[in-house]
């Protein structure tokens, strides 16, 4: 996509062929960095995939949950690589994000996570693997509680201040 392009062919030539490179590394605007534009394309793909999955839930029927399932993991594992390659390229610009966006990348990777394993825990027990899952939809719940400690695992803690404070009814 455009990020993709940006990242790998305008920003560098353009960098290139700047004298102030050192200058420009720490001081120019977050999208204007190659790491930046690396990370974005992996948010929007995520993005996309979750237009994806709402288009199959919004048709009547019953869908097809084993593809659910794989395209949720899909997306939790798309916003990992923004957030790993956002840290590992931008450092400078990581330090700048608004830890609310943070947080909200955080609450999708786990909620994402959480219904891959919903999906596939309903697509086997449609196959008659009742046991089996049992136990992904057990996982579901716990991968979607709140977490216990900031590192520990489930959904992050929503402050009373945060922007995320409008899903929790949602959530309740």
């Amino acid at each position: 996509g455009i990020f993709q392009y940006l990242g790998e062919d305008v920003l560098p030539n353009w960098m290139a062929n700047s004298a102030q490179h050192a200058e420009l590394e720490n001081e120019t605007l977050a999208e204007t960095r190659v790491g930046v534009c690396l990370a974005m394309q992996h948010l929007y793909m995520a993005m996309a995939q979750q237009m994806a999955v709402a288009t199959v839930l919004a048709k009547p029927g019953t869908p097809n949950y084993a593809l659910l399932g794989k395209l949720s993991s899909g997306i939790a594992a798309e916003l990992e690589t923004f957030v790993t390659t956002f840290r590992s390229k931008n450092p400078v610009h990581m330090s700048r994000i608004d830890p609310s966006f943070l947080t909200l990348i955080t609450f999708l990777i786990n909620i994402q996570h959480s219904l891959g394993l919903y999906f596939l825990g309903r697509s086997l027990w449609l196959n008659c693997e009742y046991g089996v899952a049992i136990a992904a939809i057990s996982e579901a719940t716990v991968a979607a509680r709140t977490r216990t400690t900031p590192t520990g695992r489930g959904l992050p803690e929503i402050e009373s201040t945060s922007p995320l404070q409008s899903l929790s009814p949602e959530l309740s």
